[in-house]
């Protein structure tokens, strides 16, 4: 049973060893897209709150 389980894993091991090697580049572009995507979302936040703020500012002038 144990003996089975350890030649199951080491194929595993060996299967995401080859899969990895051949993937790289995908997994590698698939990284960069992503964070490129959460730096670009971050901004558009950043921008979407500036815009809430000057708005805030403007009402708070016309308050005073």
């Amino acid at each position: 049973m144990g003996g089975f389980f350890l030649e199951f894993s080491d194929f595993l091991f060996q299967f995401y060893g080859i899969v990895i090697i051949a993937f790289w580049p995908v997994i590698f572009i698939f990284l960069i897209y992503t964070v490129l995507k959460f730096i670009k979302l971050t901004k558009e936040r950043n921008n979407y709150l500036s815009e809430i703020s000057q708005e805030l500012k403007k009402y708070n002038e016309k308050l005073s």
